[in-house]
């Protein structure tokens, strides 16, 4: 039974996580801005979209681990294998305008976020119940 408790919570964490980061990012670079892209968009967009992008990404892995309970960080390598995989469709495509590098770049700054997220996840987690101890 705990076995399947785990697994369980492992799928929620990556289907959440993923959901999270679709919606958010899509909410960022399809509602705030009419996309992100090197070669039309203004430096101050691609700075504060950039950035915003990245913030969701910290944001779906901070989720996926508080679903995951703090168990694992399986969750974030697969949130990792479905950003790899669909930048590199991307690239190989050609789907943006956009050279290589930079969305290689902007696929990198995902994974760097979802992980980011955990980490703050774990570690806020663990600053929080510091304060409720009893000696």
């Amino acid at each position: 039974m705990k076995n399947t408790r785990y697994y369980l919570f492992i799928f929620l964490a990556v289907v959440i996580g993923e959901i999270t980061l679709i919606l958010l990012s899509s909410l960022v670079q399809g509602v705030l801005y009419d996309g992100i892209f090197w070669t039309t968009s203004t430096r101050t967009d691609l700075i504060i979209g950039g950035f915003l992008t990245f913030l969701t990404a910290m944001i779906s892995g901070y989720v996926a681990l508080w679903i995951a309970q703090r168990m694992t960080y399986i969750p974030h390598f697969i949130l990792s294998l479905f950003i790899c995989t669909e930048t590199t469709w991307l690239i190989a495509t050609h789907q943006t305008p956009d050279p290589a590098w930079f969305d290689a770049l902007a696929g990198l700054s995902l994974i760097v976020g979802v992980w980011l997220g955990g980490w703050f996840r774990k570690n806020f987690w663990m600053l929080s119940s510091l304060g409720s101890r009893t000696t």
